[in-house]
């Protein structure tokens, strides 16, 4: 457009966007948004099934080495009672109530002797549990010949006292197990011990032959294994 003069004049361009633009960038942005959102949603559900794994792994292990310390105190000439699981676990091992624990018919342990100061009901079963398991592991370890490292787990909330005890290492008589050793042997002689429970309970003791044949035999081959005679001991379990 010119003027009367014939001068161009400029119409000012207007730097506000428009609806359409508008309405295009709220969609970029929502799209963004919803993205954004997915993967966060994404990431938490991978890490929730990541800690639910972990969860399980650990429950698995810690029955594991419950029924290990089971089996090798029964080879010592412990009996040992075991309560019937209330429920079988369908995606993990249940750790086992050990009501009493005998050497020579003397009563070393019995678990109304533990009264856990906590009134929740699965807290009670938790210090239940690990009292019982500091119990295997202080049995185990009075034999001069038996050496455990354990690992170094977080304190319980409830106090050192009753925190959950975990082998790094075991070792008897020269002869080395790792947590991998332990968590197969022990998950074996659990199912062992399932097969042996009656209608409330069951006993454990030298004359559990199948369970502390196993434990000798595995670490007799072990011997042999880590001496060079022997090239393997998947065979045995």
């Amino acid at each position: 457009m010119c003027d009367s003069d014939g001068q161009l004049l400029l119409r000012p361009i207007n730097s506000e966007p428009n609806s359409v633009d508008i309405e295009l960038n709220q969609k970029d942005n929502k799209k963004e948004l919803t993205s954004s959102k997915s993967k966060q949603n994404k990431k938490q559900e991978t890490y929730q099934e990541e800690m639910l794994n972990a969860k399980r792994k650990s429950k698995n292990r810690d029955a594991a080495q419950q029924s290990f310390l089971i089996g090798l105190l029964a080879t010592f000439g412990y009996e040992l009672k075991i309560n019937k699981l209330y429920k079988k676990g369908k995606t993990t091992s249940q750790l086992f109530t050990i009501s009493s624990i005998k050497k020579e018919g003397t009563l070393v342990y019995k678990s109304y002797d533990v009264v856990p100061e906590v009134e929740d009901l699965r807290d009670k079963r938790r210090c239940l549990d690990a009292v019982t398991n500091s119990k295997l592991l202080d049995l185990a370890l009075n034999h001069p010949e038996v050496i455990i490292v354990e690992k170094k787990c977080r304190i319980s909330k409830y106090g050192h006292a009753i925190g959950m005890r975990r082998i790094k290492t075991f070792s008897l008589n020269g002869c080395t197990l790792r947590i991998q050793d332990i968590t197969k042997l022990g998950a074996q002689i659990h199912d062992m011990i399932l097969e042996h429970m009656g209608e409330k309970d069951c006993l454990v003791n030298i004359q559990s032959y199948d369970i502390t044949s196993i434990i000798q035999n595995y670490l007799s081959h072990r011997i042999k294994q880590e001496s060079g005679n022997s090239d393997t001991v998947d065979d045995l379990l």
